[in-house]
């Protein structure tokens, strides 16, 4: 009798279970293919990414310093798929302060893209330090021509 019971009652409400899976599906078709943008790998660093933004062919890093010491920003290395883009800088950051850093060469794209960002930076008398982590936002790096040769040399590395 139970067992008839169960049955009578997935024909009767089956095709509200079919139509409410449909819909979740959609949802989640529409929804899961948005970019979520996001910093990750930084946290529990001395520096770090603390936000991000993208605007008008830029990358805006905004660094902050968690550490006892003041610290000197040496270079922000930014690796993506479509390429690489370094920037040496040497802007001072003092402790529990945070600085903007502009990454040139920037677009938004209709992609979700990663990109690994690693911050080499020297702090009182360490020197060299690097912390790395990566951020996902829907953009991407524009192709950088390589800088032409000053006059009087053949080529630039």
């Amino acid at each position: 009798m139970k067992a008839q019971s169960a049955i009578e009652y997935l024909i009767t409400y089956g095709w509200m279970l079919i139509a409410v899976s449909i819909a979740g599906g959609a949802v989640y078709s529409t929804v899961g293919s948005e970019c979520v943008e996001s910093t990750s790998g930084f946290t529990g660093s001395d520096i770090g990414v603390n936000d991000f933004g993208i605007s008008s062919n830029n990358m805006d890093l905004v660094i902050s310093n968690n550490a006892p010491d003041d610290a000197v920003i040496d270079e922000v290395k930014v690796n993506s798929s479509t390429g690489e883009y370094r920037i040496v800088n040497g802007t001072g950051i003092g402790v529990g302060s945070e600085e903007v850093i502009t990454i040139p060469a920037v677009e938004s794209s209709s992609e979700c893209n990663n990109f690994d960002i690693s911050i080499t930076y020297s702090q009182g008398s360490l020197e060299n330090q690097v912390v790395s982590g990566s951020l996902t936002t829907s953009a991407r790096l524009l192709e950088i021509d390589p800088p032409a040769a000053p006059s009087g040399l053949s080529a630039t590395y």
